[in-house]
């Protein structure tokens, strides 16, 4: 087996059918990886935050061709206080099911890249990254660990952040809410109608390049005239949130992931859902709506059409991402969670790094306790 670090752009770009054909090889939910494992995702969050000298993607390969990759950047461009010796998954800048992008059945790969990363890649005390519970990438993980004598701690599937809702999409929604949630399907039926008595409706679904820069102006449109504006995390009141997603749109309708749905009341826009849709799975990113409009609901009414139109396209599955918040627990009671981990390298520097954790998990203790 082959080990390589890239560094370059033009070498990374290479890399895209292969990653994304790894990607589909474990993409099912809730436990397999999703869209933000993909190439797109992973070239706009480089493009968004990061220098060429501050990102590196291990790759593996055999007779057979790309066998494992494995995308990383230093934490101190995101977190100064993380220090110099801090490696991270990329997806930890921004990401959801999340993990290792390997050839079905090839732990192989996995031990090269972490060889490689040992060997080749100086100046790293720990690693950070976080694993779906129970899918094949956290099992490969520990199995390789065990066997290879590598120290890591683990941590947050119990926490509430690490939690996420998802539903199984049904061929009829209406009738999956009818048994599951009666009370929320009435209501949600009832703030269609009442919206439409306002005006005509109209829902549209963003999927191509061409349409992106008209998407991002309905975005705006509606990000500031909603409540997330004022508190602060629209994607409008955001740099990180604003840069990141101005650069995923082109990359994610170029490839054809892109579904974005955009409510409209007499043409003008007044709530929309954002999802990166791959291999049957569609991955709910950020959602927003008027806020002059509230008490009709339109998020709600969004999602239910858009929800119903992404079945009829072939979609499997909606994955609602972040916590389990109270307005997306009215779709679904399936959750997934996720664990982090932290892998120390070999020598004094994972040792020193090793210690540190101890010593500041035990003040955490202690302070808790006070």
């Amino acid at each position: 087996m082959r080990t390589e670090l890239i560094t370059r752009r033009e070498d990374f770009d290479r890399l895209s059918p292969s990653w994304n054909a790894l990607l589909a090889q474990d993409a099912v939910c809730p436990t397999g990886l999703d869209a933000t494992g993909g190439f797109e995702w992973a070239a706009a969050l480089i493009d968004a935050f990061l220098k060429d000298s501050q990102w590196l993607v291990a790759v593996a390969a055999d007779e057979q061709g790309v066998a494992g990759i494995l995308p990383l950047f230093w934490s101190r461009h995101r977190w100064p206080e993380a220090g110099d010796g801090v490696l991270a998954a990329l997806t930890e800048l921004n990401g959801g099911r999340n993990g290792f992008l390997l050839r079905e059945g090839s732990e192989q790969a996995l031990s090269a890249i972490m060889a490689c990363l040992r060997t080749d890649l100086p100046g790293w005390d720990r690693l950070n990254l976080r694993l779906t519970s129970g899918s094949r990438s956290e099992a490969l993980f520990e199995s390789l660990c065990a066997k290879e004598g590598m120290r890591y701690v683990k941590g947050g599937s119990e926490e509430n952040a690490a939690v996420s809702p998802y539903l199984m999409l049904p061929d009829d929604l209406d009738e999956y809410l009818r048994g599951f949630n009666p009370k929320f399907r009435q209501e949600a039926l009832r703030r269609d109608r009442r919206i439409r008595e306002q005006g005509r409706v109209q829902m549209r679904v963003f999927t191509r390049p061409e349409e992106a820069a008209e998407l991002w102006a309905a975005i705006e449109q509606i990000e500031r005239l909603s409540w997330k504006e004022e508190a602060g995390s629209s994607l409008t009141a955001s740099d990180w949130q604003e840069r990141f997603h101005k650069c995923l749109l082109p990359h994610a309708a170029k490839s054809g992931r892109l579904a974005c749905a955009v409510l409209t009341l007499d043409d003008a826009p007044v709530a929309y859902s954002l999802a990166l849709c791959f291999e049957g799975v569609a991955c709910g990113l950020k959602t927003s709506y008027v806020q002059g409009l509230h008490s009709f609901a339109p998020a709600t009414v969004l999602a239910r059409l858009f929800m119903i139109e992404l079945r009829a396209r072939g979609i499997l599955a909606f994955d609602f991402m972040g916590a389990c918040e109270a307005h997306k627990l009215r779709w679904t009671d399936s959750t997934y969670s996720r664990c982090t981990y932290g892998l120390f390298n070999q020598g004094i520097g994972g040792t020193v790094a090793q210690v540190r954790h101890r010593v500041g998990s035990l003040l955490k203790r202690g302070l808790a306790r006070t």
